[in-house]
């Protein structure tokens, strides 16, 4: 007899797969403007979260664990930003009054655009595999 799918399950699933959908846009313009270490962050993190959709579709806790790796990937992301544009600041070329802000807004950026898998993959799935049904 099988259980019913919890409704947090569902929702993850949801937005797994319209998050999915934000990143292969991503990765797609990436592509067709210029390669760069957005090209394979953005192709990662999109598969990853169409992977552990199917995964938390069959309710393997493999899922949990692809969508806490996404989320590593986007602490990662961010991290690179913040630390490139700190590096930045011994080249006199490109430090201006607008760098420091430029460090900021970035940051920023990539923080809202890799909080859901973070959120999603560290605190929302951060009970046992039991209590979200996940075999």
């Amino acid at each position: 007899m099988t259980q019913k799918m919890y409704p947090r399950i569902r929702v993850l699933i949801i937005f797994n797969l319209l998050m999915f959908m934000y990143y292969f846009r991503f990765f797609w313009r990436s592509l067709a403007w210029d390669w760069d270490f957005q090209t394979p962050l953005y192709f990662l993190s999109s598969f990853g979260l169409l992977i552990s959709s199917f995964f938390l579709m069959n309710r393997q806790k493999k899922g949990k664990i692809v969508l806490k790796w996404v989320g590593l990937l986007g602490v990662i992301a961010i991290l690179g930003v913040a630390i490139w544009g700190l590096l930045l600041l011994d080249d006199i070329a490109y430090v201006s009054k607008f760098h420091y802000e430029n460090i900021i807004v970035n940051v920023l950026v990539y923080t809202i655009r890799h909080a859901y898998p973070i959120i999603a993959g560290f605190v929302i799935l951060n009970k046992p595999d039991e209590e979200l049904g996940l075999y």
